[in-house]
């Protein structure tokens, strides 16, 4: 069975919500984060210190994907998502 992945459905985003949401599409789409970034700043407007703990969030996430992957793998028995 293939799961999807989570959608944020609030009613407005702050820095962490709007981060995993661009982390999620970044999984869905092949496009550069940065443009996710920009389009997500666009729809979403966040004060600057929200913008860049943002930017901050996600490509911190990225830069450490594999040991968080590693972490994550040996408390999870869920597989990881994976873009089709």
């Amino acid at each position: 069975m293939k799961s999807s992945p989570p959608r944020f459905v609030g009613p407005r985003h702050d820095a962490r919500s709007l981060a995993l949401q661009v982390l999620i599409d970044s999984q869905r789409h092949d496009a550069f984060v940065q443009e996710l970034l920009d389009r997500a700043f666009t729809q979403h407007p966040l004060p600057p210190n929200d913008r860049r703990l943002t930017t901050q969030l996600v490509y911190g996430v990225l830069r450490r994907r594999g040991t968080l992957d590693a972490l994550l793998q040996t408390c999870c028995n869920r597989p990881r998502f994976t873009r089709s």
